[in-house]
C-alpha cells in the first residue's frame, strides 16, 4: 500500500502535465491562428502593391505609343489648314483624352510630357473657321470629341491654379 501513493501522485502529476500540454498547444495554436492572419494581410498587401506597380509600368510603356503619334503630326496652321493635319490632330487630342480617362496610360505622366503640346494643338484647331471639306469648323470639331475638351479643360484650369496663393490658415 506504500506504492499507492506515489502512483496517485504521479498520476496526479501527469495529469497536470497533460493539462498544461493542453494550454500550451491551444496557445500555440491561437499564436499560429494570429500569425498566419497577419501573414495573409502582409501577403495581400504585397499583391496589391504589385499589381499596382505593373499597372504602372504598363501605363508607362503606353505612353511610348501616343509619344510616337503625337511626335509625327503636323502643325495646324489656321490660316492654311489642311484637312487630314486637322483630323489626325483631332484624333490624337481624343486619343490621349481617352487614354488618360480610361486609365490605360498614367495621366501624371501624360499631363507632365505632352500638356503644353495638348492645348497648343487644341488651340490651333479651335482657331481653324472653315476645315475645307467639311463645313465644319475646327471648334465644332473638337466638341464632337468630348474626352478631348474635358482634358483641354482640366489641363487649362491646372495652368491657372499654378503658384495660386493658398488662404492663410489653410
Amino acid at each position: 500500500m506504500s506504492h499507492d501513493w506515489i502512483e496517485a501522485v504521479a498520476t496526479a502529476i501527469s495529469a497536470v502535465l497533460a493539462l498544461i500540454a493542453v494550454i500550451i498547444s491551444i496557445v500555440a495554436l491561437r499564436r499560429q491562428e494570429r500569425l498566419e492572419t497577419k501573414l495573409a494581410k502582409q501577403r495581400e498587401d504585397f499583391d496589391k502593391g504589385l499589381a499596382q506597380t505593373e499597372r504602372l509600368y504598363s501605363q508607362r510603356a503606353a505612353l511610348f505609343d501616343l509619344w510616337k503619334y503625337i511626335s509625327e503630326l503636323s502643325e495646324v496652321s489656321p490660316r492654311s489648314p489642311i484637312t487630314p493635319d486637322i483630323l489626325k490632330a483631332v484624333n490624337a487630342l481624343e486619343l490621349v483624352a481617352l487614354c488618360c480617362e480610361g486609365g490605360i496610360v498614367d495621366p501624371d505622366l501624360v499631363r507632365r510630357t505632352f500638356r503644353n503640346t495638348y492645348i497648343h494643338l487644341y488651340d490651333q484647331i479651335d482657331l481653324v473657321i472653315q476645315v475645307p471639306g467639311l463645313n465644319k469648323s475646327g471648334r465644332k470639331l473638337l466638341e464632337e470629341n468630348p474626352a478631348a475638351l474635358k482634358l483641354y479643360k482640366e489641363f487649362k484650369e491646372e495652368i491657372m491654379l499654378q503658384g495660386q496663393l493658398k488662404p492663410i490658415g489653410a
